[in-house]
């Protein structure tokens, strides 16, 4: 979808500390890789391996629940350095009192969503906007922000 989204002349980063995650990547968008508009780079989020002020726009989704507190301020400021100014970070998350209820819930990290907004604002970014996607109690929430 992002490849699509960016255009031929665009550039997507995929950024994932999981050498599976990848090597799976690279054997099913190989062709965007030779192309030039994917660039994939096993690494963690509180180092990212890109110069400041490189992306328009980053996304995590789901990530939150397994980065301790430390770290998490680590990878928020990080995801802050290496988008240029204006751009936007993307954060989405389930709800915690959702996930709270699920089997394999057990060693993740299941903060309040005040504390997760006060994460992003602590990195320098501002939140525009906070999204509830969906209306049961499941319901998927996105954070909007900006540098």
């Amino acid at each position: 979808m992002l490849l699509d989204q960016v255009g031929e002349s665009g550039v997507v980063y995929g950024i994932d500390p999981s050498r599976t995650v990848i090597a799976g990547a690279r054997r099913r968008y190989r062709h965007a890789i030779t192309q030039g508009r994917l660039r994939l780079e096993e690494a963690s989020m509180s180092r990212i391996p890109l110069l400041d002020n490189t992306l328009d726009s980053a996304a995590t989704i789901n990530t939150v629940y397994y980065i301790p507190d430390v770290e998490l301020s680590d990878s928020l400021r990080e995801l802050a350095r290496v988008l240029r100014p204006g751009g936007r970070l993307v954060v989405g998350l389930g709800d915690t009192d959702y996930l709270r209820t699920l089997p394999w819930q057990e060693g993740m990290l299941l903060r309040p969503l005040t504390e997760i907004a006060e994460f992003i604002t602590a990195a320098g970014l501002t939140i525009t906007d906070h999204r509830r996607i969906g209306s049961s109690w499941r319901a998927f929430h996105v954070y909007i922000a900006e540098r």
